[in-house]
């Protein structure tokens, strides 16, 4: 697949209005995907090829208008550039309405997840090689219901029937995406998520900053974002956060060469990091992983001025925990707002990439896009019945990764 160059993005992030040039931008990159060209194989002499039947849905959806209101929005303009065949009296086919239902609900449905993983190893491949600090980001966003939708779950946070669409970013790039019912927990799909970027095969030891809210703070969610990158996540830790003394560098040492039996063990490495925290995920201990990385995170901040610890506070009594308690400063200085650094840990190798260093706002671009995406197109389930929702919200989702690659980026601190 091929993307877009960053000096031919386009500065206006808007599809009301959509011209012929930005059109034809659209079906150059659906036209370039593997998955869409060994689609089109499989079809017995289509009228309409795939890529043109997914700019006039997206066309549809971006105007928010029925399936029967499509003759109005294709002006002949607009036709000539999606490429539509022409009747015997030269004017454009238009595709029915049944035919573009047709089309999300069955012949989209069959390569959405292929092109989903088609579109994230591009856009990785493609920041990696650009040269710009890579950002990966996973966060969830609600996918708003009618009240009338009583099938939809009403989440008592946002006051609202909802669905929950898990996403993973990369410098403002939606990546992969899970939708779950409006109550799931965000770090139920933490795992799914990783392993989504794992499956790309593009992530691991490379100069990235893996960032999550406070939602995924657990210990799976630790290992498994190393797990996807082999670098230390940065997480917006609770409040009940503690440092575990069982999980010191020197205890997960002590673990490995108790190890010595199991595949993959050598005794030379183990002084490595990446090495010896990848063996004991890979072997059942990935819990000890989570509290380890923990600790640094813990350390990180305090060292930043971000956390206190108990012991600076002696006329604050201490909590009842494993571990040394650590309160979190107050929630006026926002955790995307602060300067990253190295975490530090006496007796702890310092291998692992460590990348923002100045003061930054990194998750502001994941909040922008998350609201940029419902602009673009209707990113929710309002009217949607069930058992069509799903792969009503894929398509979307996939229109929104093309629009998000054609649109120029959303940078450090933009708002919507």
């Amino acid at each position: 697949m091929l993307l877009p160059r960053e000096e031919v993005r386009l500065e206006d992030r808007s599809t009301r209005d959509l011209d012929p040039g930005t059109v034809r931008a659209i079906m150059d990159i659906l036209e370039s995907s593997d998955v869409i060209k060994k689609a089109e194989s499989g079809r017995r002499n289509p009228i309409y090829s795939i890529p043109q039947l997914f700019v006039v849905n997206l066309l549809r959806d971006a105007e928010r208008k029925p399936y029967g209101k499509v003759k109005g929005l294709l002006t002949d303009e607009l036709c000539k550039a999606i490429g539509l065949p022409k009747k015997r009296d030269g004017t454009c086919r238009i595709p029915s309405a049944g035919r573009l239902n047709s089309f999300v609900m069955n012949d989209w449905a069959l390569c959405s997840d292929e092109f989903q993983l088609e579109f994230a190893i591009a856009a990785i491949e493609k920041e990696l090689a650009s040269g710009n600090r890579v950002v990966i980001t996973i966060d969830s966003t609600p996918l708003e219901a009618s009240r009338y939708n009583l099938d939809a779950q009403f989440n008592v946070h946002y006051a609202i029937r909802m669905d929950k669409a898990h996403i993973a970013m990369i410098n403002g790039a939606p990546l992969f995406n899970i939708q779950t019912g409006g109550r799931r927990n965000d770090c139920t799909q933490a795992a799914d998520l990783c392993r989504g970027l794992r499956s790309t095969g593009r992530l691991w030891c490379k100069d990235v900053k893996f960032m999550m809210d406070a939602g995924y703070c657990t210990f799976e969610c630790f290992a498994e974002a190393f797990l996807a990158t082999g670098s230390r996540p940065y997480v917006v830790l609770r409040t009940n956060s503690v440092i575990h003394e069982e999980a010191e560098w020197s205890c997960l040492q002590a673990q490995y060469c108790r190890m010595h039996r199991f595949q993959d063990y050598d005794p030379y490495k183990k002084n490595d990091e990446r090495h010896v925290l990848k063996f004991l995920c890979q072997h059942g201990r990935a819990e000890l992983v989570g509290k380890y990385l923990q600790n640094c995170e813990i350390r990180r901040q305090m060292k930043e001025g971000r956390l206190v610890s108990s012991d600076e506070e002696p006329d604050t009594p201490p909590e009842e925990a494993t571990g040394t308690e650590i309160p979190v400063l107050p929630d006026d200085s926002d955790a995307s707002a602060t300067p990253l650094g190295a975490a530090v840990e006496s007796g702890s190798p310092d291998v692992l990439e460590d990348v923002g260093k100045k003061k930054d706002t990194d998750r502001s671009v994941c909040e922008a896009l998350h609201h940029a995406m419902k602009r673009w197109v209707p990113f929710d389930i309002r009217g949607i019945s069930h058992k069509l929702r799903r792969l009503t919200v894929a398509f979307r989702f996939n229109a929104v990764q093309i629009l998000s690659s054609l649109f120029a980026r959303y940078s450090t601190g933009a708002t919507c």
